[in-house]
């Protein structure tokens, strides 16, 4: 089991909770708790509604979308951060490979955390505008990618841009 001190070490390594003081850190810690998966377990199902954050504290999984592994997992990864300020449907499954912990956030009381604390809400809506029109140029659920994903994957693969915004009329 985790100290309180060091699930705030944890959630430091967050890309969405880097900006966060450490009582900040400290606020979130405090909602969040642990889990364990056994090896073959599906922890979050692609298309179900999803509002938890899962960050991975010992084991691997793998994260799939349509059936296809695109992603290996480990100690220090996470998934589901969206889920944490929108409940949406999940848009990738992951399956744990072997035994895994994971640290948990729910997103039900991260969201009620949010309304009770206005600078840990900017900070992490900040944080994660940050990250979404990166992941908007590159990621697709589609199996045939269109030329503007495949154009934005590789100029972004060039490491010169952090974002590419385009308008594909739908095409992905």
């Amino acid at each position: 089991m985790l100290l309180h001190r060091n699930r705030v070490k944890i959630l430091r390594g967050v890309p969405l909770f880097a900006r966060c003081s450490t009582r900040e850190l400290a606020d979130i810690a405090a909602i969040s708790y642990e889990k364990e998966f056994s090896a073959g377990s599906e922890f979050i199902i692609e298309g179900a509604a999803g509002s938890s954050f899962f960050m991975l504290i010992d084991g691997t999984a793998d994260v799939q979308v349509g059936g296809e592994t695109v992603r290996t997992l480990g100690p220090g990864d996470f998934a589901g951060e969206i889920a944490l300020i929108a409940h949406t449907k999940r848009t990738a499954s992951v399956k744990a490979t072997s035994a895994v912990r994971t640290l948990v956030i729910p997103g039900r009381k991260f969201r009620a955390l949010l309304g009770r604390q206005p600078d840990v809400q900017l900070t992490v809506l900040a944080a994660l505008a940050e990250r979404v029109p990166a992941a908007a140029g590159v990621f697709t659920a589609n199996r045939v990618k269109a030329a503007p994903v495949l154009w934005s994957q590789q100029v972004l693969a060039g490491g010169r841009l952090r974002a590419v915004v385009l308008n594909s009329g739908g095409a992905n």
